[in-house]
């Protein structure tokens, strides 16, 4: 099985010749293609490829830095990124997560302004989730 894990599909460079490469893929016995979003246009433009053709599948989402800004202007500070465990990231396939760390020093209130801007930073981004 042959997978490409970040193609890029719906880049510019390939709008005069994005159907003749996808056919060279199939005839080149590329089983599975991941087709990630790099922003609300492309997220749109890669669950349309998906849709058209059974073995690309598009990876789209909010991306953890973004999150973590949101959350940081509600003065809740999180950690993103790999959070230095590379290889387990690699392997599941993600690139970097928000992580929110508690200790015995946080209060009800933390939590609650936490939980408040979660609810801030997904309102957001609602409106963009792709079904």
């Amino acid at each position: 099985m042959l997978f490409d894990s970040h193609a890029h599909l719906n880049d510019a460079r390939f709008d005069e010749d994005r159907e003749a490469l996808i056919q060279k893929l199939q005839e080149e016995h590329v089983d599975l293609v991941l087709n990630p979003g790099a922003d609300i246009e492309t997220s749109i433009s890669s669950v349309e490829l998906a849709n058209k053709y059974d073995f690309i599948y598009a990876a789209v989402g909010v991306h953890p830095h973004d999150v973590a800004s949101i959350l940081d202007s509600e003065g809740v500070c999180v950690r993103s990124g790999n959070h230095c465990a590379q290889p387990l990231m690699r392997f599941l396939g993600i690139d970097s997560t928000c992580r929110a760390s508690f200790y015995i020093y946080n209060t009800q209130e933390d939590v609650d302004n936490l939980v408040k801007a979660l609810i801030k930073a997904y309102d957001m981004f609602k409106k963009y989730i792709i079904k």
